[in-house]
């Protein structure tokens, strides 16, 4: 079976979609080994990216090739991040709500959790 060769318009319209911050997170921590370049999360399951891309860009690539270019790329997805980049997932956004709502939830002592609350905040 013969390989066809991608259409630089194709590899561009890639490029431009895994380079967009709603698709992919780089990494201020790790480097891929290779190339010494940040680490890209996968902002979402790769079949969701999928879908978007096939949404945005019709007929374009191919949902195989599309696959094909994330597996060679330096591209991270880890089901446990609970879709936030490992940024988001040690930093972020949805952890600190969460923390903010258990300790209104468990902690009684009010100048425990004032202080808690604060040190949340100061930590975003």
């Amino acid at each position: 079976m013969r390989r066809k060769i991608m259409p630089q318009e194709h590899e561009d319209q890639f490029e431009w979609f895994m380079s967009s911050k709603e698709n992919v997170n780089l990494s201020f921590h790790k480097v891929d080994a290779k190339t010494g370049l940040p680490l890209k999360y996968l902002s979402d399951q790769k079949e969701a990216l999928w879908k978007k891309f096939h949404k945005l860009y019709l007929n374009e690539i191919k949902r195989s090739a599309f696959l094909e270019r994330l597996r060679k790329r330096p591209f991270v997805y880890q089901e446990n991040l609970g879709r936030l980049c490992s940024t988001c997932s040690t930093y972020g956004y949805d952890v600190f709500k969460e923390l903010t709502n258990l300790i209104i939830q468990n902690i009684e002592n009010q100048k425990f959790q004032t202080r808690l609350l604060r040190n949340i905040e100061t930590s975003k």
